[in-house]
């Protein structure tokens, strides 16, 4: 515990993949530790961190939009000689740290993807600088200390800190384990990307391809395990592409080894994983779906088109044929299994018919679910200054075309489960009283009603499946 963050009151916003929401949860504890305490909002907050997005460029805009309604706050607070300190993390932060310094100079703190286990000694530096003590907290009742610097104090410019390193240290290593994880829990195995597709800018935000030791994952698995969690999702830019150093230290284990020891672990009943690339996609991992009873027979598997040469043109690395191969031994090796996936409509260069091709690929595969969005050119990325970049409008009516076709294969799936029973681990409150959801071992949400929803939370129980829409299953608990 640091004494000189003790007090102090932190809340995150995270924008983003599951991965981010993962990266949030750890920088809670490394601020817990350090002594600080997680607020409701950021109205109770000394601190506010928003994790950020860089996928698209809608999700940076978020981010903007929100800086705007935080400096109202901020300057409201500093007027009442309170503390409310400004930091943005994550992907957006890492891509564009100087240049989001200069858009919104009240920012007090930038930091990287791949530095944010140092956050506690930034927020202490970051602290000191502006001479602020427990007793400006926003919590406090005593009468607050001025801590907006005066002509004497350093300038603003030089309390800015700006950390978007990619340090030689692996960060995994520095990370504190969950302490308070219930139900279902992330444990990030693998992060950044080789792969270089042309309108990814994942290789640039979180880096090449590293895999953490299975010793180190193991540990961390079994912590959870005896917190009470039944259920891991396994997560990686790349999970598939996992090749970490095994408990010898001689050898390396690839997904599927890790997978089948983890199951071995008293007390995990589920497992997932996201987000795998059809090129390390593996014989193995597709037997551990046939042979390991706790792998959930869910496969979320991203293609981003169903055309061969928008696919070259984006360096996928795959062609439709290898896709389709893929899935045809997945669901040899698991009958049940649930398909997932992602798509990019409106590439640079797509024409109709390649877009015709795409509504074809998703007709002949089927998907249980679907993530579908508008092509969104990224600075720094290949695809970003290619030629023939298709209208806003045209990508908007391919990408509802689209859509439509995904939904009612979702309705489709979701409705052929009617009048069975599924796997379900409850894990929040509905909307109407006596509701709880849970989530399907295919990733769909399941709404029961109980007579006492507190009891119902975090357990894995059957449920008889009577209704369906696009977007939930209704049941019923079968004691």
């Amino acid at each position: 515990m640091t004494e000189k963050l003790e007090g102090f009151r932190f809340f995150i916003r995270t924008y983003g993949c599951q991965m981010n929401f993962h990266d949030s949860g750890k920088m809670a504890l490394l601020l817990q530790q350090a002594g600080m305490k997680e607020a409701l909002d950021d109205d109770e907050a000394d601190l506010v961190i928003l994790n950020t997005c860089h996928i698209r460029e809608k999700a940076k805009h978020k981010v903007y939009t929100e800086l705007g309604f935080l400096k109202k706050k901020k300057d409201k607070r500093q007027r009442a000689g309170k503390p409310y300190f400004l930091a943005v993390g994550g992907c957006a932060a890492q891509a564009e740290g100087d240049a989001l310094l200069a858009a919104a100079p009240f920012v007090d703190l930038v930091f990287g993807t791949q530095s944010y286990h140092k956050l506690p000694r930034m927020v202490e530096e970051l602290f000191q600088k502006s001479n602020v003590t427990k007793q400006s907290s926003c919590l406090q009742n005593e009468e607050p200390q001025q801590f907006v610097p005066s002509r004497n104090s350093p300038s603003l410019e030089t309390l800015k800190i700006l950390n978007i390193e990619f340090p030689r240290e692996n960060k995994f290593q520095f990370l504190p384990n969950e302490s308070n994880a219930q139900g279902s829990a992330f444990l990030a195995i693998q992060e950044g990307c080789n792969k270089f597709c042309t309108y990814c800018v994942v290789p640039f935000t979180r880096g090449g391809e590293v895999s953490r030791p299975a010793a180190a994952i193991l540990e961390e698995a079994r912590n959870l395990a005896a917190q009470g969690v039944l259920e891991i999702t396994l997560l990686g830019q790349n999970v598939n592409a996992y090749q970490g150093l095994a408990p010898d230290g001689t050898t390396r284990w690839t997904l599927a080894r890790l997978l089948k020891e983890i199951s071995t672990i008293n007390g995990i009943q589920r497992l997932f994983y996201t987000s795998s690339h059809p090129l390390n996609f593996s014989e193995d991992l597709i037997q551990a779906h046939a042979t390991l009873p706790k792998l959930m027979p869910f496969l979320h598997l991203p293609v981003q088109s169903g055309c061969n040469r928008i696919l070259k043109a984006m360096n996928r690395h795959h062609t439709v044929e290898d896709y389709k191969a893929i899935i045809a031994a997945a669901r040899l090796a698991c009958p049940p299994i649930a398909l997932c996936s992602d798509f990019i409509v409106g590439f640079p260069g797509e024409t109709e018919e390649d877009f015709e091709k795409t509504l074809e690929f998703v007709k002949s595969v089927t998907y249980a679910q679907a993530f579908s969005f508008k092509y969104s050119p990224r600075p720094g990325t290949v695809a970003c200054n290619m030629k023939d970049q298709i209208a806003e409008d045209v990508k908007t009516k391919r990408l509802l075309t689209l859509q439509d076709l995904l939904r009612q294969q979702q309705t489709a799936f979701n409705k052929s489960c009617v009048g069975r029973t599924s796997s379900v681990l409850f894990q929040r409150f509905g909307k109407k009283e006596g509701q709880i959801l849970g989530k399907s071992e295919f990733m769909q949400s399941v709404v029961v009603n109980v007579s006492d929803p507190d009891a119902w939370m975090n357990t894995l129980h059957t449920v008889h499946i009577r209704k369906a829409t696009l977007s939930c299953l209704e049941g019923d608990i079968l004691e």
